[in-house]
């Protein structure tokens, strides 16, 4: 019986554990939400229309849409033959994607996924609503082992530079541990030749 107790706390506490990593958003997912609420304006008070992604960051195109349609909206690229009727185009336009870290403690970094882009919606070919320079911002705190997972190896944007460890940790804790080394020789031997000589 008390094997079972353990053998559930053990399953329950795993769960729990992967529960908690799996949990952290990926920055590629970010990005895309941040593009969602600053395209937002864009694509209200219509459920059909074509879209049009100007300039790069193309892994972003993927999960606006996516976003727009599980929120119920009718989306087709502007430019694919079986697009909707053009009486409504959405045009925007990323003009950067970035992640950063800053080292919070030892094991954990905080990141800030940045996205700044700029769009207009253009019922019959009259710009309606304009968002400009909308900047989104997202700051939490991520385990620095949950990095490999959270980046995407094929996109340079949802990657950012990782910050050493700090001063502590690659220099501080070596020389304390060669010093009290150093200092329980010393004693050890200098003890034993008292002993010795006494």
């Amino acid at each position: 019986m008390i094997r079972f107790a353990f053998f559930i706390c053990f399953v329950l506490l795993s769960a729990f554990v992967a529960l908690a990593t799996s949990a952290q958003q990926t920055n590629r997912a970010v990005m895309a939400a941040l593009a969602q609420t600053c395209l937002a304006p864009l694509a209200e008070s219509t459920s059909e229309f074509a879209y049009e992604q100007v300039g790069g960051y193309r892994f972003l195109e993927t999960g606006v849409v996516s976003m727009w349609m599980d929120d119920g909206k009718s989306v087709s690229r502007a430019s694919a033959p079986d697009s909707v009727s053009a009486a409504t185009l959405v045009r925007y336009e990323v003009h950067d994607a970035r992640v950063s870290y800053l080292r919070e403690s030892r094991s954990t970094l905080e990141r800030t996924v940045d996205v700044r882009l700029s769009g207009l919606r253009f019922e019959n070919g009259v710009a309606t609503v304009s968002v400009a320079e909308c900047p989104g911002t997202f700051t939490d705190i991520v385990d620095r082992n949950d990095i490999e997972a959270i980046e995407d190896a094929g996109i340079q944007e949802t990657r950012g530079i990782i910050p050493r460890s700090g001063f502590l940790k690659r220099y501080g804790q070596p020389i304390v541990a060669g010093a009290a080394s150093a200092v329980a020789v010393y004693l050890f031997f200098s003890i034993r030749s008292d002993e010795a000589s006494n």
